[in-house]
Parts: C-alpha cells; structure tokens; sequence
C-alpha cells in the first residue's frame, strides 16, 4: 500500500492521466452490440472449449497468434463468461499501453516526454475504441510499446540481461500479432543505423 501512495505522490499528473485513461476505456464499455469478430472471439473462448480446442481453431481459422484467445480464456474462467470480462481485458491492455509508452517516452527523452506521449495516447480515440473491443488490438499496441522499450533499454546499456529481455519481449509481440514481423523488422534497422552511427 505504502509503495502506491509513493507512486502516486512521485507521480501525481501521471496518476491523473491512468484515472482518466480507465474512465475513458471502461466507461459504457459494453454499449455496443458484439460485432462478427467479438462473437468469433466469445465463441472460441467459450468455457467448453478447452485450451487444446482453442490452439486448433486460433490455427484453422484466425489471422491472430493464439495467445490473446487463451488469456481471454484465463480471464473467463476467473471473472465469468461474458462480453464485459473480454472486453475488460482489452480495456486493462489499453491502460497498460499508457502506462508503458510514458515509461518509454521517460527512457528515450525525459519525463515531460514521457507525459505527452501518455497524454496523445490516453485521449486518442482509435486507442479508446481498441480498448472497448473483444479483439487483440490493444494487447498489440502493447506489445509494440514494450518491444520498443525493452530495444532503447538494450541500446542504452547493451548487456546480457538486457538483451534477454530485449529478445523476451520481441518474442511476446510475434506471439500477439504477426505484423509484429514489421515492427521488428523495423527495430532491426535501426539497431543497424544506431551501431553504424556509434
């Protein structure tokens, strides 16, 4: 408890920004009907299906890893089957995704950095409605933003655990979404450019 109230008193305008950020992606998260996509994802996560029967189908038929439909299986198991509890996750990622691209911002630049960018992304309306949706677009936003910090940590100080974490986390983000290849592909040139450059 004492470790949040430190947060918060070291963090006060960050703190700020997640409140609105949960206001923002849970507010009438379930006002909208579940649209074709969300009904596959409610259907392959159904508590019948076992885990098995999840990979199989994720394989046969999703464009998506499946690793996203497994959490939202957790997720149902724990908190009940129903369209909120799936939607909730994405909300949760979208959060996450604040928090995380103020941590970036902080480790390329400095913390007002850090602030802006988790202010654009906390009133960014594709990013409040990804977050509302049964769908892993928020989990990939995620997976980008960590992937792209744990590459600046790794080029700030190139060392062995660093480089795991690095690799970890590019790993989690082909595992989120398969254009994650691009984003990769990406940081690729540009640890080339950085080492061509120092």
């Amino acid at each position: 408890m004492q470790r949040i109230i430190n947060f918060i008193k070291e963090n006060k305008f960050l703190t700020i920004l997640l409140l609105v950020a949960i206001f923002l992606r849970f507010y009438k998260i379930n006002l909208q009907s579940l649209w074709m996509d969300e009904i596959y994802t409610m259907n392959i996560t159904n508590l019948e299906n076992s885990f098995g029967t999840i990979v199989t189908e994720v394989n046969n038929r999703e464009g998506f890893p499946y690793l996203y439909f497994l959490l939202v299986k957790i997720a149902h198991t724990i908190f009940g089957y129903s369209p909120i509890v799936s939607r909730g996750l994405s909300a949760l990622f979208g959060l996450l995704s604040v928090y995380a691209i103020n941590k970036l911002g902080e480790k390329l630049y400095n913390k007002k950095a850090g602030l802006f960018a988790a202010l654009i992304l906390v009133f960014s309306e594709y990013a409040i409605l990804i977050s509302q949706e049964a769908r892993p677009y928020s989990f990939y936003v995620l997976g980008v933003i960590t992937s792209f910090y744990g590459l600046v940590t790794f080029l700030k100080q190139p060392n062995k655990n660093n480089a795991i974490r690095y690799g970890l986390l590019a790993g989690l983000l082909l595992n989120i979404n398969f254009f994650g290849l691009f984003n990769l592909f990406t940081q690729c040139i540009l640890i080339v450019i950085y080492f061509i450059i120092t």
